[in-house]
């Protein structure tokens, strides 16, 4: 006769809510061999979302549809009549990610495109001389029409940075986290048309300094921003229709990075009246009244346009 013993033991993990998990050990020993399975001290049966099976010296806990309240530490117990066995493992459960945090710049390549204007001249030198070549470039070195503003946020909320920057085209765009660059792929995805970067996860330790670099070939330009990611809060509020939070304000606000205004006419201006209150959020414009009256200004100024009356 021979007690138990367990010669594969289940192996930690870490699930979203909603998948299904599996436990399974491989027990050798004499029979007859009793299995008990337990969930934090407390024996499991089967039924409702737990499947027990068993195939020769194979023992498989299912647990279907996985919920926040199944994690915790589940423990096989093996015993015969000549001794006992157990193993454990944990299951960590947590939400799928449902947010993105998103690094965006809009480009204003309405300027004419940078061009060299007069080429370097050939010239003739000896091998381990040092040479210049120079040569004169027409366009615009990049700027920053509206910079990137700090942001503050919680795991599993949706963050924006934005820039609008301006320059002769073609104009690049690169994000950096410290001095890190932010490069596509491992839970980032940046795309040159709108330097936008995605993240699929939040944590603490997101906060710290970004950067925004913009270059074309007249010249190259940076802006710095921070944020800083905080513990999730419960927030108790309803909201309610746009216009409904629409308060004090005046027309231009001052940006919390750099003491200049923000022309907020000028920022909707070409903006789908769809996208007022993302552009809002966006550029961290918290006080309503302004923004409700250059609404109400690009809507007169729509209406002249097209010789129909102001309602």
């Amino acid at each position: 006769m021979y007690p138990p013993v367990f010669s594969t033991k289940p192996d930690p993990m870490t699930l979203y809510v909603g998948k299904q998990a599996t436990f399974q050990c491989v027990v050798t020993g004499s029979s007859p061999m009793t299995i008990v399975w337990h969930k934090d001290n407390i024996a499991i049966s089967p039924g409702g979302s737990y499947q027990i099976s068993s195939d020769k010296t194979k023992y498989t806990l299912q647990i279907k549809n996985l919920q926040l309240n199944d994690q915790g530490t589940y423990l096989c117990k093996a015993s015969n009549s000549v001794g006992t066995a157990t193993c454990s493992s944990e299951l960590r459960v947590i939400n799928k990610p449902s947010f993105i945090k998103t690094f965006e710049a809009s480009v204003s390549s309405a300027v004419e495109p940078a061009r060299i204007l007069e080429k370097a001249e050939s010239i003739n030198v000896t091998s381990g001389e040092s040479a210049t070549l120079e040569c004169k470039i027409a366009g615009k070195p990049p700027s920053f029409v509206m910079p990137p503003q700090p942001l503050e946020a919680m795991p599993g909320t949706n963050v924006l940075f934005s820039a609008i920057v301006k320059g002769s085209a073609p104009l690049k765009l690169k994000w950096f986290r410290g001095t890190k660059e932010i490069l596509s792929g491992k839970g980032y995805e940046i795309a040159l048309r709108d330097s936008t970067a995605t993240m699929e996860e939040i944590t603490k330790s997101d906060s710290g300094q970004y950067r925004c670099v913009a270059t074309n070939k007249a010249g190259e330009i940076e802006c710095n921003t921070d944020m800083h990611v905080e513990e999730r809060k419960e927030v108790v509020g309803v909201e309610g229709d746009f216009r409904a939070k629409l308060k004090k304000t005046p027309s231009k606000q001052k940006s919390p990075q750099e003491e200049k205004d923000i022309d907020i006419v000028e920022l909707l201006r070409n903006v789908d009246p769809k996208e007022y209150e993302k552009y809002a959020r966006m550029y961290g414009i918290t006080d309503y009244r302004g923004l409700l009256q250059a609404i109400e200004q690009l809507k007169r100024e729509k209406a002249e346009e097209s010789g129909r009356p102001v309602n």
